[in-house]
């Protein structure tokens, strides 16, 4: 089974810790196009057009397999449509400066889209202006951000907050009225990080016998998360449940749980990356929120596409029509492409029957469609 665009955009997948049965429930149809806020559309009219397109796809940092997911759906889409595509990134996501210079080099290429994800939102808004000043279509890319510091031409991501407060919702019912002691690892500072802690707390706060006893960053990375985590449960032996924004913190706070001997804990983290994925299906991992990389690429590398020569000019008289061609909800002319509410595989490596395989089956698919290389084979 594949992925495809107007059925499958997220999932919440859930390991045996968390819950005892398997089921799906299948994502509704995608929502009307939802606009940027006033004054933060940039004009197409403005863009450059061109017989050869060449998109730069700017992810944060090459060390996250999931970005590299993204790619993959980036390249899958353009290769398809004819278009040229290249990845430009730093190795490290704390490598604010590292990304900005790269952003510099691609307003250099003359490229004619950049399709972005960063840390910092406010160190590349600058750059992000004088792309668009220049003529080049910027999309964001896995962010739901509705007023970037600057116009750009697009976002395509999920609601990282409602995405969030589906775990937490999860967490509260898999807990069933009884306490539990959680501790939150954020993120690096920035709208990704407060959406994603947002949601979670807005879920689990101030609900009866819930105790939020710490919250640290952990710097978006395994040794990051392995750090907060480590210094978290020796400090408060209490803890029993640790959600951290992103699965690669949460895999690190799994190593720091085994480090220390603390066994049985509940560890929730966000993305859906191929290695988390991995750790549910060995039990290290209670849960994830999977957001499906690969198809955001290919809807974002759709919207840089769409963007440019005559077919811009057919966006600009009928934009809403393209967007639900493509089960879209907007895109280069109509602002945020908030992909549609998760298609939930609640799984448990315990349950049994045929349930259980269809479901392994579904995992399969969506693990097969992130297996990319990783950044040491770059």
């Amino acid at each position: 089974m594949s992925l495809t665009i107007n059925r499958r955009a997220a999932s919440l997948v859930l390991g045996a810790a968390f819950l005892g049965f398997v089921s799906t429930a299948l994502a509704a149809d995608y929502p009307a196009p939802v606009p940027l806020k006033a004054g933060s559309q940039a004009e197409i009219k403005a863009l450059k057009a061109g017989e050869k397109i060449t998109i730069a796809y700017m992810p944060p940092a090459t060390e996250f397999n999931y970005y590299i997911a993204i790619g993959e759906g980036i390249k899958a889409a353009a290769t398809k449509a004819g278009v040229e595509t290249f990845m430009l990134a730093p190795q490290s996501g704390a490598d604010i400066n590292g990304q900005m210079g790269m952003i510099q080099d691609a307003i250099t290429k003359n490229v004619n889209a950049i399709i972005l994800s960063t840390h910092d939102e406010a160190a590349a808004a600058p750059l992000v202006k004088q792309a668009v000043d220049k003529g080049i279509a910027v999309i964001i890319v896995n962010s739901d951000i509705a007023t970037f510091p600057t116009p750009v031409h697009g976002v395509v991501g999920y609601s990282q907050r409602k995405g969030t407060h589906q775990l937490g919702e999860h967490l509260l019912k898999a807990l069933g009225g009884k306490s539990a002691t959680v501790a939150v690892i954020e993120g690096q500072p920035g709208y990704h990080s407060t959406e994603r802690v947002g949601g979670f707390l807005d879920a689990v706060k101030g609900r009866p016998g819930i105790t939020l006893k710490a919250s640290v960053p952990g710097g978006w990375n395994v040794e990051g998360g392995n750090t907060a985590a480590m210094d978290i449960l020796q400090a408060n032996p209490d803890i029993d449940t640790v959600f951290a924004a992103n699965d690669y913190m949460i895999m690190g706070a799994a190593l720091a749980a085994k480090a220390v001997g603390r066994s049985g804990l509940t560890l929730l983290g966000n993305d859906g990356d191929t290695a988390a994925l991995e750790e549910i299906q060995a039990g290290t991992v209670t849960a994830t929120v999977n957001t499906t990389p690969f198809v955001m690429g290919e809807i974002a590398s759709g919207d840089a596409r769409r963007a440019q020569g005559p077919v811009s000019r057919r966006l600009r008289r009928d934009a809403r029509a393209d967007h639900r061609q493509d089960q879209c909800d907007a895109g280069p002319a109509g602002g945020r492409q908030a992909l549609p509410e998760a298609e939930q595989v609640l799984l448990t490596a315990s349950s049994q029957g045929s349930a259980h395989d269809r479901a392994q089956s579904r995992l399969g698919a969506r693990r097969h469609r992130q297996e990319i290389p990783g950044p040491n084979s770059q």
